[in-house]
């Protein structure tokens, strides 16, 4: 594992999910895709990507991947999206 520093940054680098220990990755599950999506682009928060994507498993759902303000992933499940 590679633990080296962002440089200027007390945070171990993130680039892959796991590159760390402690917390990488969250998932959330959401009630809308359109509503999380609208709420994310005005905060400024851009999907990483493609997002959100249809889950081959069950096209009805979406994944949405983002990353916090600490650079964690943050993966949003919920029903694909309709705009």
């Amino acid at each position: 594992m590679d633990n080296r520093k962002i440089s200027g940054s007390a945070k171990p680098a993130n680039e892959f999910i796991n590159s760390s220990l402690g917390l990488s990755y969250l998932t959330i599950v959401v009630k809308s895709t359109d509503v999380a999506m609208d709420r994310l682009k005005k905060s400024g928060v851009k999907p990483l990507a493609k997002g959100p994507i249809a889950l081959a498993a069950n096209p009805k759902m979406a994944l949405t991947l983002v990353r916090d303000p600490d650079g964690n992933f943050v993966d949003l499940i919920g029903p694909t999206p309709t705009k």
